[in-house]
């Protein structure tokens, strides 16, 4: 007779598919090192040029907060998709980890969506605002 765990239960009965999960958390997983690429290319480009832009009395300090709680929100999107896919290869995804993990990529992706919408407004770097607001409204 072999054991078998409440988590294991409750993901069978949750009726999820491997096929509505798996493209969903590949879209979402590309998009999210997208948006950490580029904002990583930024944030190395900004703070390679920071002196000369602090000499000159720009200091990009908008720039860097921006670039940087792009990459550290993503990352933390990015650490919890991995989290539930690997919870559901062990088989112990349930309903409730799936949620709460929502909820705080939801609120992640909509404060990196505010951020980027300021940004686009206020500043005239307007290309790469403007990738990151497509690829933030791809997330969404």
């Amino acid at each position: 007779m072999s054991s078998v765990s409440l988590d294991q239960i409750l993901c069978a009965r949750a009726g999820w598919r491997l096929r509505y999960l798996i493209p969903c958390w590949i879209f979402v997983i590309s998009v999210l090192l997208c948006l950490m690429g580029i904002f990583a290319y930024r944030l190395a480009e900004t703070l390679e040029h920071y002196n000369d832009n602090k000499e000159q009395g720009q200091a990009p300090v908008v720039e860097l907060l921006w670039e940087g709680t792009n990459v550290g929100f993503n990352l933390i999107s990015l650490v919890l998709n991995i989290i539930e896919v690997s919870r559901m290869v062990t088989d112990s995804l349930t309903p409730f980890f799936m949620l709460f993990s929502q909820g705080i990529k939801l609120a992640l992706a909509l404060a990196i969506l505010g951020l980027d919408v300021t940004v686009y407004v206020q500043r005239t770097d307007a290309n790469y605002s403007i990738i990151a607001l497509a690829l933030d409204c791809g997330l969404l």
